[in-house]
């Protein structure tokens, strides 16, 4: 436990394989819980209300299961590594914090992109994995703070890649005329809404624990460029300085 504020995370192959199979979890519970959501309202339902109405609809999805994400996600955490590791009160309570700003961040932009219903989903589908970049961020900061640029880096690459496979499948889909049909595997609407939970709860924990054992190594071969040391550490450190006296013996 002393060396968890000391040294960088660790992570096995079994550990990786399981966080990452943890947000493969998720977001397939929260891909079907959209979808869900969708059938009740009908395909017809979001291709013929784009609009303000839709930005909010929209702009509350996003909010809501992100936050129905964070919190399986942060107690599937807690009960794999233990509270020491990940405290379920701060990991939720960051996500909850974050998740409202970005409710007032991303507000406008819905509004603003809310005339036609592709460039919509697009912003919500950035909100949703901005939002999990953000949260998933903030959980790893909560578990080594001395190490927050460390873990900042590794989810950024992850939030880098799930931009670029989402980008890739909406390149290849934008401008479809399905996007009313109903047909689930074939449909712009299903893809453009489902994707961003399958993609960045995946990726991003992937990118991270794979950044996290890369710097280990290089950790392991003495040098700790990314270390930040906490206030209390040095605060102590000053104080047992202060109190070592040398003796100098009398001639």
């Amino acid at each position: 436990m002393s060396s968890l504020f000391t040294e960088p995370q660790n992570p096995g192959g079994g550990q990786l394989i399981g966080k990452t199979g943890i947000g493969l979890l998720i977001g397939f519970v929260l891909a079907i819980l959209v979808f869900a959501l969708m059938q009740v309202l009908g395909s017809s339902f979001f291709v013929k209300s784009a609009g303000m109405f839709m930005a909010f609809i929209l702009v509350i999805v996003s909010f809501v299961v992100t936050l129905i994400g964070m919190g399986i996600f942060s107690g599937l955490l807690n009960m794999a590594f233990g509270q020491d590791y990940y405290d379920f009160g701060k990991m939720f309570g960051f996500s909850v914090l974050a998740n409202g700003l970005l409710v007032l961040l991303f507000l406008p932009i819905y509004l603003m992109m809310s005339g036609e219903l592709t460039s919509l989903l697009f912003v919500y589908a950035i909100h949703v994995m901005f939002a999990f970049f953000i949260s998933y961020t903030l959980v790893e900061f909560t578990t080594n703070p001395s190490y927050a640029a460390s873990n900042l880096i590794g989810s950024t690459l992850g939030f880098g890649l799930t931009l670029v496979v989402y980008m890739a499948i909406y390149s290849m889909t934008m401008g479809s005329t399905d996007a009313g049909e109903a047909t689930m595997g074939t449909n712009s609407l299903y893809l453009y809404i489902l994707s961003p939970f399958l993609i960045s709860y995946v990726l991003i924990p992937l990118m991270h624990g794979i950044w996290t054992q890369i710097y280990y190594s290089i950790y392991s071969g003495g040098n700790n460029p990314l270390f930040i040391p906490q206030l209390a550490d040095i605060t102590q450190t000053q104080e047992v300085e202060d109190e070592v006296t040398v003796e100098i013996p009398q001639q």
